[in-house]
């Protein structure tokens, strides 16, 4: 359905924009990546629904960004949930760990701090010994509403 019905719009719009635009498509778009990346992106914003290894395979050059569960990884502070432990890279191309979609309201500061700060330090958590840990947050019944 991408292909025949948004992948022409899509790739209109990308040639109209004056500046490089990203798109995001929550849940599993792994059958539909490949067309996304002959749309003419900036990159591809995906949800952690999808393997990232799979998805720098099916992107080809196209960047890719996401893939981090924000319930598990930011609001709960879960450590390495989704892609928070780092880029999934293959021959140069990565997909780069950032939230998913919306931030849960109720995500701890602290927990969006460390996790930015642990994309700085990537390169030398393990000099450095085990990153901070994330601070937790009990489950609630409104955590579906405040994600994708």
């Amino acid at each position: 359905m991408y292909r025949d019905f948004l992948l022409p719009i899509h790739r209109e719009l990308t040639r109209a924009f004056e500046c490089p635009a990203i798109l995001h498509i929550c849940g599993d778009t792994l059958d539909r990546i490949g067309y996304i990346a002959q749309a003419g992106f900036a990159a591809f914003h995906f949800d952690s629904k999808v393997d990232a290894k799979e998805a720098v395979r099916a992107a080809g050059r196209m960047p890719l960004v996401g893939n981090v569960n924000n319930p598990e990884a930011l609001l709960r502070g879960t450590a390495g949930a989704g892609g928070i432990a780092g880029p999934v890279c293959r021959r140069g191309r990565s997909a780069r760990g950032r939230p998913e979609c919306a931030v849960p309201l109720r995500t701890p500061l602290e927990n969006l701090r460390r996790s930015g700060a642990r994309r700085k330090r990537r390169d030398d958590v393990a000099s450095r010994g085990a990153p901070p840990r994330l601070h937790r947050v009990r489950s609630t019944s409104n955590e579906r509403r405040e994600s994708c």
